[in-house]
Formats: C-alpha cells, structure tokens, sequence
C-alpha cells in the first residue's frame, strides 16, 4: 500500500508547491475520513473483523508530514529566534502527550484493539515532528566523519525500507545460518538488507541514466 503513497506523490507534490499547508491539513483531513469510515466498517457492520489497512491509512498523515516539515527546513522557518524556540517547545509537548497517550492505550486496549481504531498510530503525527527535529539536532552535534557516514546510508535508505519486508520473511534461515545466534542472524539480516538496497539503488539509478 505504501506504493501507492509514492506513485501520487508526484500530483500531490503539484499541489503542494502551491498550497503547502492546505495540502497538508488536507491529508489529515482525508485520513480522519478514511479512519472513520474504517472503525465505523469493523465495529459496526462487522465487528471484531481485523484487517491490516489501517495501518495504510494512519501512514497517510505520517508520509506527508514529511513534506511540510522538508518545506519548513528549506524555507528557514519559523525565521524568528523566539518562534523556534516556541516552536521547539510545542514539538517537545506534542512529543510527550503523543507518547503518553500511546502508552496509556497500551495499558488500558488490547493491541488489537487499538490497531483497529488506528490509537496505536495516530499518536505518532504528535511524536514524529519532535522526534525527526531532536534527532536532527543530536546528529548535527556528531563529528563530521558520522555524518558523512550516515548521509552515505541514507542515500539508499528508501530501498533498504521497500526490501525489508521481504528479506525479514526468512529471519528464521538467517538465525539458523549463525548457528542458533539470534543475534547474529539479526545483524546479518541488517546487512543483507543494506547490500541489496545498495545493489538496487545503483540498478534503479543505472536504468534511470540509461533510459
């Protein structure tokens, strides 16, 4: 499903170009719509029902906040030195009542439950901005050798995530390849993950060049 994130991601970006928040409230707009329409369908027409594309539907939001958040960081905004701060001081809130509700669903829901009302992912559209800001703040402060290595990762992270789904079905033969070491199959995993990512980046980027 996330496929077809990216497949609209071109029209969208059109009108994201234009309207940049508007595009953006529109998207939490819709998937308030699509969840409603969704716990309404499993609760009321067929309850107890489970089905997995809730967990879609809650990526909406998250997938292109992404966008205004990138929009907000090349525009340089919020320009003032106060607002920032304000600003810093909002995510930090939003990432503390996010991770507390969260939490509290989790103690009080089965996971089931809050999957299929979406609770066990709405929390992230508060946590998520915080979290991306904070981090971007510790890995600025890193020397200059760990960035470049991550910034290296990071140009084929996109297809590192596309291939995990995939390679982690066989978790169980890599565990059995290390020996019974879960550990080690884990970390050999990561790294068969990492070189086909590579691997199909440079394809992908070859067939680009090419076509």
């Amino acid at each position: 499903a996330i496929l077809l994130l990216y497949a609209l991601t071109p029209l969208y970006w059109q009108a994201f170009k234009r309207w940049p928040a508007a595009s953006t409230l529109g998207t939490f707009v819709l998937s308030g719509i699509l969840c409603a329409v969704f716990i309404w369908t499993f609760t009321v027409l067929y309850p107890g029902y489970f089905h997995g594309y809730m967990l879609f539907i809650a990526r909406i939001p998250v997938f292109y906040l992404g966008f205004f958040i990138g929009y907000c960081h090349a525009h340089d905004l919020p320009h003032s030195l106060p607002a920032r701060r304000w600003t810093a001081a909002g995510m930090a809130l939003a990432f503390v009542l996010g991770f507390m509700a969260l939490q509290s669903g989790l103690n009080h829901y089965s996971w089931k439950e809050l999957r299929l009302w979406g609770v066990l992912f709405y929390p992230y559209l508060l946590m998520t901005p915080g979290f991306c800001v904070g981090i971007g703040w510790i890995l600025s402060k890193l020397p200059q050798a760990i960035g470049r290595s991550l910034a290296w990762l990071g140009g084929f992270t996109l297809e590192a995530y596309l291939l995990i789904a995939v390679i982690y079905t066989y978790k169980a033969e890599f565990i059995r390849f290390a020996g019974g070491n879960a550990s080690l199959g884990c970390l050999l995993m990561v790294l068969a993950t990492l070189t086909a990512a590579w691997l199909l980046h440079h394809a992908v980027s070859l067939a680009v060049t090419w076509l």
